[in-house]
């Protein structure tokens, strides 16, 4: 039987056959150990098997319809997990400290930046710390999903930009009000933008309240917003190559 796990109803049938092995191996008190052998199997099937096996707790956002193929022998359970949901957003928390540190609770977010995967993790020296990684693909822009006053943005990671800016298009969708004029440099040339404040912005699990913004009517970008200087200056910055990593000490807590 599985153990349950939160929203398990979305999960679907139980789990038959030996298409997955997931077998613990002991090792002192520390972060399990498992073997994985899964041939096109639902990623809510596999997670299922691992909240059972390990007491994982899974919280899931999206509905996971997709299915892999993994074979994998005497892994951590942090690395199983972050080859399972490769293809997702996650948060994942940890419980304990040093040695003894070991993945307790996930959340699988709803979405993902189509050339970027975001991974949120506490940070184990200062647990009241969250960071945000972001992975790039080649040379594309770092993307991470996020939120503006609850509704679904792409953000584009933007350290040349002094401000956050949004397109007019984007903002009518918003609901955004417009403010005063103002001219603004860019890569084009001077424009006209619009001065506006975002009650709420998400950069993927972390969150801004009451964030300066420009609106630009020249800015053609569907729903991407570029997260300029002011909203990055928040978070502490380290770029290792083709990962980003922002931490902020300041998020809301966990629902």
């Amino acid at each position: 039987m599985l153990h349950p796990l939160v929203n398990p109803g979305r999960l679907g049938g139980g789990l038959m056959g030996l298409w997955l092995l997931l077998a613990p191996t002991v090792v002192s008190a520390q972060e399990p150990r498992l073997d994985v052998d899964a041939v096109d199997r639902p990623v809510t099937a596999i997670l299922a098997e691992i909240s059972a096996n390990t007491g994982v707790v899974f919280e899931l956002k999206t509905d996971l319809t997709t299915s892999i193929t993994l074979k994998l022998t005497d892994e951590p359970l942090s690395s199983v997990l972050r080859q399972v949901l490769a293809e997702h957003d996650y948060l994942m928390l940890h419980e304990g400290t040093g040695s003894e540190r070991r993945p307790s609770r996930v959340l699988v977010m709803a979405r993902r930046a189509s050339d970027s995967v975001a991974v949120v993790t506490e940070a184990p020296e200062r647990p009241q710390w969250r960071e945000l990684v972001v992975r790039r693909q080649g040379n594309q822009p770092f993307i991470v999903a996020g939120q503006i006053n609850g509704q679904a943005v792409d953000l584009l990671i933007d350290t040349g930009a002094t401000t956050v800016a949004v397109s007019q298009e984007l903002a009518q969708r918003l609901g955004l009000r417009r403010g005063q004029a103002r001219q603004i440099n860019t890569a084009s040339g001077i424009t006209v933008g619009y001065t506006t404040v975002l009650q709420r912005l998400s950069v993927g699990e972390l969150q801004l309240d009451n964030v300066a913004a420009i609106i630009l009517p020249a800015m053609r970008s569907g729903r991407q917003v570029l997260l300029g200087m002011n909203a990055l200056a928040e978070f502490e910055l380290n770029q290792r190559g083709d990962t980003l990593v922002l931490r902020h000490k300041h998020s809301d807590p966990l629902p």
